[in-house]
C-alpha cells in the first residue's frame, strides 16, 4: 500500500500544473472594450485674512475643507475615426460651472463677483464637456460641449502650475457648445475654427447668434509652443430679444520647456459692448515660472495683473494685481501634496473687510491653501 502511494504522489507531481485565469481588473475590462478613463481628485484647506475670498473662480472657501473636485475624463474610441469623450465634474467647483460659468469681469475689475456673469446653482454635479469627434488625417472635427481654446491655466487641477487659478482664469470662457475642427499643417503649425452658441464661455443661449472661435497654434521647436486665440460673439442682454452685448476675446498663450524650468505667458484683450452697458475693456497678463529641481519637487510663482476700463463713474478704471507661490511635492506618481500662499492688491476696495474690523472693505486679501490632487 505504502508503494502504491508514493507511486500516486510521484505520478501527481510529474503530471502538468493547472492554472486558473486570474479576474481581470476593472481598467483592463474597459481597455479591452476600448474605453479610456483618466481624471483627478482635488481636495484642500484654505484659509484667509478676509471674511470671504472674492475675486476667485473656484476657491472661495475661507477656513476650511473644501472637495473642489472629482474630474473624470471618460473616452471610447470606436474605430474608423469614430470616438466619444464625456467629462464629468462632482464637487463644489462643479456647483461654479453648473450655474453657467465664470467668465466675466464687471465694474469693480475683479472676476467673480456680484456683477459679473458668475452663477451657482447649488449643484454639486457638472457635465462640463460631453461630444463625438472624428478624425481622419490631420483632420479632427468634434461637436457638442467643449473646453475652451483661451488660457493658459484648465479647469482640471492636474494641469496647472499652482493650486488657485490666477484672475485671468476667471476672465475668461471656459466652455462652449458647437462644433469646432482642427487641423495640423504640420509638426510646427496647427490651426483650429469653430462656431460655437452666442454666449461665450456660457451654457445657455437666449438667441440665434453665433460666436466665432479660431487659434493658430505654433510649434517652432520642441520647447516652445505659441497660441493666438480669438473669440467674438453676440448674447441679449437679458431674455431673448433684450439688447444686444457682443463680446470679443483675444488671448495668447506661450509656454517654454528647459528641463527642469518651465516658462509661461498668458496675455488677453477682452471687450464687452452693448447699448445698456456701454464698453468694457479688460487687460490682463500673468507669467509663470515652474522650477523643477528633482522628480519630486516642484516650486512654482504666478504674477498677474488685470485693469478694467468701464462707463460706470465710481470704477471708472480699476486694476488687480496677484502674486502666488506654491510648492509642490510627489508624495508617488500618483498623488501630489502642495501649499500656496497668495496675495491680491486692487486699486480699489473691492475686497471684502478684514477679520475682526469694523466692516470697512480692504483693498487687498491674502490667502493660503493646502492641498491635495490624486491623479488616475
Amino acid at each position: 500500500m505504502k508503494m502504491k502511494t508514493v507511486a500516486a504522489a510521484a505520478a501527481l507531481m510529474m503530471a502538468p500544473a493547472v492554472t486558473f485565469a486570474a479576474t481581470p481588473t476593472l481598467s483592463q475590462v474597459l481597455a479591452a472594450s476600448g474605453i479610456n478613463v483618466s481624471g483627478a481628485v482635488d481636495v484642500s484647506y484654505d484659509v484667509a485674512d478676509v471674511d470671504a475670498v472674492t475675486g476667485r473662480a473656484f476657491d472661495t472657501e475661507n477656513d476650511g475643507f473644501s472637495l473642489h473636485q472629482v474630474n473624470l475624463l471618460v473616452s471610447k474610441d470606436f474605430g474608423n475615426g469614430v470616438g466619444v469623450t464625456v467629462n464629468p465634474i462632482f464637487g463644489d467647483d462643479a456647483n461654479v460651472l453648473s450655474g453657467g460659468t465664470v467668465f466675466g469681469v464687471g465694474p469693480d475689475g475683479v472676476a467673480g463677483t456680484a456683477d459679473d456673469t458668475t452663477a451657482s446653482n447649488g449643484d454639486d454635479f457638472d457635465l462640463f464637456q460631453g461630444y463625438v469627434s472624428y478624425a481622419t488625417g490631420g483632420l479632427t472635427v468634434i461637436g457638442g460641449r467643449f473646453a475652451t481654446l483661451a488660457g493658459y491655466e484648465v479647469v482640471n487641477p492636474a494641469g496647472n502650475l499652482n493650486a488657485s487659478r490666477g484672475l485671468l482664469f476667471g476672465a475668461q470662457p471656459l466652455v462652449h457648445t458647437g462644433v469646432r475642427a482642427s487641423y495640423k499643417v504640420s509638426n510646427a503649425l496647427g490651426l483650429t475654427f469653430g462656431v460655437n452658441n452666442g454666449n461665450i464661455g456660457g451654457k445657455t443661449d437666449n438667441n440665434t447668434d453665433a460666436t466665432i472661435e479660431a487659434q493658430v497654434a505654433l510649434t517652432p521647436t520642441d520647447a516652445v509652443s505659441v497660441y493666438l486665440t480669438a473669440y467674438s460673439g453676440n448674447e441679449d442682454t437679458a431674455a431673448a430679444g433684450g439688447a444686444k452685448q457682443r463680446t470679443d476675446v483675444v488671448d495668447l498663450v506661450t509656454t517654454v520647456n528647459l528641463g527642469m524650468v518651465t516658462l509661461g505667458l498668458n496675455a488677453d484683450y477682452i471687450t464687452t459692448e452693448g447699448a445698456v452697458s456701454g464698453e468694457t475693456i479688460t487687460r490682463g497678463a500673468a507669467m509663470y515660472v515652474g522650477v523643477k529641481p528633482c522628480d519630486k519637487m516642484r516650486v512654482a510663482l504666478r504674477s498677474e495683473y488685470l485693469e478694467t476700463d468701464t462707463n460706470v463713474a465710481a470704477t471708472k478704471y480699476n486694476f488687480v494685481r496677484s502674486v502666488t507661490l506654491t510648492t509642490a511635492y510627489s508624495v508617488s506618481p500618483n498623488l501630489d501634496l502642495l501649499a500656496e500662499v497668495r496675495n491680491d492688491k486692487s486699486s480699489e476696495n473691492s475686497f471684502a473687510q478684514r477679520k475682526a474690523s469694523a466692516g470697512a472693505a480692504s483693498d487687498d486679501q491674502s490667502t493660503a491653501t493646502i492641498k491635495a490632487i490624486l491623479k488616475f
